[in-house]
């Protein structure tokens, strides 16, 4: 019985997959070309007079031609870029055939497909990896884990401190020989991709509706917490700096917020743009917003505003016809401002200066991250006998 193709479908795992190529192509286009690679397809060509003449043609049953044994040449065949990108698209596809091969890919001996076959599964809400999911949160996240020794990981920290200060001072900064190889240790380790990963696991917890996800979420927000605060100079090598947090933080309380879990924030000590933003993703959770601008800054400035065109799109939403694809995201204020309320116990004053000041803030936590825990002296921004003596919260210690 061959496998459905959903394009949709196939198309959000590119995106999952972060496919080095959406810097340049957009997710439908890369999956074509990835499939008419490796195999026939599609297997005949539509007629030129159905394009421009058929009316409301089925799409999906057109593209429905078995790909499955075109993901298992690649997964015989391909090389890891290719493995791991046939991985992820298993995850697009609705058979047990698909799952199979996913489940048996849970015991590779290669760590990036035991991720993406977790990961795969964990969007067909797998049962199996529910538990796996919980452990890829924080594996291998912590500063021990990236540096062979404290010393690799004090200098990292110091070139860090560097380029961020040639950057503020002199609106310029040249990358050091030793802040190359800093690049090329995050990179070799995949760090970023991890990273990046990780932060769609939080949401496939969060939409997963299962409490038990709660513990975890939120030791992983707490660690990324910490980790913002002892590497606040971070830099990669895919010029992420430290937002590289930012985009943890913001998943892991979305997705705690999802599960209700509203009083995660007490024992953090947020500065004040931090905890704005995440009482706000806390919300966005609840809400169930499931759209990814929300997490982007060019749509936080129109998120709580209505507009004309928004309007008018979901008057045609109504009428069975398709909303405009330049309508912004628009999320009520009134049903923020009431949870706000409800848990955070703002007055009404306050509840309007948090959607006010939200697009501004995501901007501000970055340079509030550092500042607020930190002086200036590189000297004592490396951390010796007394890590992180000044921090609100317990540092990540290194542990040899």
């Amino acid at each position: 019985m061959g496998s459905i193709f959903w394009p949709k479908a196939l198309a959000e795992a590119c995106v999952y997959a972060w496919h080095p190529a959406l810097h340049y192509d957009y997710p439908g286009g890369i999956v074509m070309d990835f499939l008419c690679h490796w195999g026939n397809y599609p297997a005949a060509a539509r007629p030129l007079w159905e394009s421009i003449f058929a009316q409301e043609r089925d799409e999906d049953a057109y593209l429905e031609p078995d790909i499955f044994p075109i993901l298992q040449r690649v997964l015989r065949e391909g090389d890891q870029e290719n493995r791991l990108f046939a991985l992820f698209l298993l995850g697009g596809l609705a058979s047990s055939e698909a799952r199979d091969l996913l489940l048996s890919f849970l015991a590779s001996p290669q760590r990036k497909e035991r991720w993406a076959s977790a990961i795969a599964l964990g969007r067909l809400k797998e049962e199996r990896v529910f538990a796996v999911l919980h452990t890829l949160l924080l594996e291998g996240f912590a500063t021990n884990e990236v540096f062979a020794s404290v010393e690799e990981w004090h200098a990292a920290q110091e070139d860090g401190y560097l380029y961020q200060r040639a950057l503020q001072e002199q609106g310029r900064a040249e990358h050091s020989e030793n802040l190359w190889r800093l690049y090329e240790r995050l990179e070799s380790i995949g760090y970023e991709w991890y990273l990046r990963q990780r932060s769609e696991c939080a949401l496939m917890l969060g939409d997963w509706g299962n409490p038990a996800a709660v513990p975890p979420l939120k030791e992983a927000l707490q660690a990324a917490w910490r980790m913002e605060q002892v590497w606040p100079d971070y830099q990669g090598p895919d010029e992420s700096g430290p937002d590289i947090w930012h985009f943890f933080q913001d998943r892991l309380a979305f997705a705690l917020g999802q599960l209700g879990a509203w009083d995660v924030l007490a024992s953090l000590h947020l500065p004040e743009a931090h905890l704005l933003i995440a009482r706000i993703y806390l919300i966005l959770g609840s809400l169930q917003v499931r759209d990814p601008r929300v997490f982007y800054g060019d749509s936080a400035s129109t998120l709580f505003h209505d507009t004309s065109l928004n309007v008018r799109s979901r008057a045609w939403e109504k009428k069975g016809i398709q909303a405009h694809s330049f309508a912004t995201l628009f999320v009520d204020p009134v049903r923020v401002k009431s949870l706000l309320a409800e848990h955070f116990g703002l007055s009404p004053a306050e509840q309007e200066d948090a959607l006010t000041r939200f697009s501004t803030a995501l901007y501000e936590r970055t340079k509030e991250g550092s500042q607020h825990l930190y002086p200036l002296e590189s000297s004592q921004r490396i951390y010796g006998g007394d890590f992180g003596d000044d921090l609100d919260v317990d540092p990540i210690p290194f542990v040899e």
